[in-house]
Order: C-alpha cells, then sequence, then structure tokens
C-alpha cells in the first residue's frame, strides 16, 4: 500500500505530466508538420536541397530537446551524484518557457556553470525546482505578465538555489502552513496543494532545505532550496 508521501508524489507527478504535455505538444506537432511536408517533397523530387536539409535537421533538434526535458522528470537510479545546478535549472525553466496559456512569464535565469557540484538526485531537484516555478506562474493568474528570478550562491558546504517572483506575494495567515499538504488552494485552479509539500520533501530526501523567505517589497515571494556541496574531487563533474 502506498504511504502518504508516495501518495503526494504520484499525484505532483501526474500534474507535472499536464502541465509538460501541452508545451511539449505544441511543439512536436510543428516538428511532425516539418518532417511531413520534406516527405511530400521527396515524393517528387529525390534529392535534398538545401533549404529542405536545414527544415529536417531543425525538426530533428526540436524533438530530441523535448525529450530531453522529459527525460529530466523520468525515474532515476535513485541515487546522489555530482550534479551541475544549471543542468537540471535550464530544462525545467524551457518548459515554463514553453507555455502557451497564463501570463507571459519573463525567466531570469542567473545559475553560474562555474558553480561547485552539488549532492543530490537529479531528478528529485528537477521536480522539487518544478512544483515551486509552478507556484509562482499560477500565482501570477489573471496577470499578463510576470518576472521570476533564479539564482544561486554558495556558502562553506553549501549551494543555495533562490526562486524570486514578482507575484502577490504569501499572505500571512498562509505562512505557517504553506508546505502542508492539501492545506492551500488557489482559485480558480482548485488544484490539491501539494507542490510545495512535494518540493520541501524531495528537498529534505537530499539533505537539504526549503523555505519560504519573507521579501521587503510589497509583494513577491522568495523561496530557498539548500544543497550539499560535492565533496569527492575524484568524481568532479564537467558541466555540458
Amino acid at each position: 500500500m502506498l504511504n502518504q508521501q508516495e501518495l503526494l508524489r504520484a499525484a505532483h507527478r501526474a500534474k507535472m505530466a499536464e502541465v509538460i504535455a501541452r508545451g511539449v505538444g505544441h511543439d512536436l506537432r510543428n516538428a511532425a508538420q516539418m518532417v511531413g511536408m520534406v516527405h511530400q517533397s521527396l515524393q517528387f523530387d529525390p534529392s535534398f536541397s538545401p533549404a529542405m536539409s536545414e527544415g529536417l535537421s531543425s525538426a530533428h533538434s526540436t524533438i530530441m530537446r523535448q525529450i530531453g526535458a522529459m527525460e529530466s522528470f523520468a525515474p532515476g537510479s535513485g541515487r546522489s551524484g555530482p550534479v551541475a545546478l544549471a543542468d537540471v535549472v535550464e530544462p525545467v525553466v524551457a518548459i515554463f518557457a514553453r507555455r502557451r496559456s497564463g501570463p507571459r512569464v519573463e525567466f531570469d535565469v542567473q545559475v553560474a556553470r562555474t558553480l561547485p557540484p552539488i549532492h543530490a538526485v537529479a531528478t528529485d531537484l528537477a521536480e522539487g525546482l518544478f512544483a515551486v516555478l509552478l507556484n509562482s506562474v499560477e500565482a501570477m493568474a489573471g496577470r499578463e505578465a510576470g518576472r521570476i528570478v533564479i539564482s544561486a550562491s554558495v556558502s562553506e558546504g553549501v549551494v543555495s538555489l533562490i526562486v524570486e517572483d514578482d507575484g502577490p506575494g504569501v499572505a500571512s495567515e498562509v505562512v505557517p502552513k504553506l508546505f502542508h499538504p492539501f492545506a492551500v488552494r488557489r482559485e480558480p485552479t482548485q488544484h490539491l496543494g501539494i507542490g510545495l509539500a512535494v518540493a520541501r520533501l524531495l528537498a529534505e530526501g537530499n539533505g537539504g532545505t526549503l523555505e519560504y523567505e519573507p521579501t521587503a517589497a510589497t509583494s513577491g515571494a522568495r523561496f530557498v532550496f539548500t544543497t550539499r556541496r560535492w565533496k569527492s574531487s575524484a568524481r568532479a563533474i564537467t558541466p555540458s
């Protein structure tokens, strides 16, 4: 029988699949149309023109990029390893950048590839970040546009990932139950309210933390992941 944590993660993955499918489906349809056009052309002309070759290459790149984004959420081995934070952040942000509904959100990613690697399960961190970004994007419902800044910092043996948005912020009475499953629901979506609970669960399962930090601004929210810096120099990673 599934325990509560497993049920939370299963429900959250279903929500992730819904959001990913919206963006992926649009791009894959465009890619498929391009491949179809090339196929039709080949029926009349067996040779490739430069334009055809470029179009087919572009379609192939798009499909591979989408596959890579989906694989970032595939079940992994569950083993911690040296992870480049940028390799987690970039594909997750790319998924939200492809959303065709809701407010236009500008993502300002300030996560350098020179950061030291962290000790984490990459898929866990990606899922946690997905939940926090989804929370920020949905908080902007009803607006035309918004902005989310994703940055990182290093302090001794800890690498922090910071997500800041310019949404309405979190009401003081909501803060104590912000990470409680099912405690917070947002109208009109009526989502289960489990994303932040799952994100904290994943952060703590990797030896880190996820906290909400009040900001000096009159609006906006700030969430901070902390992760452990990878200590083994023998398995240092090479950023892609």
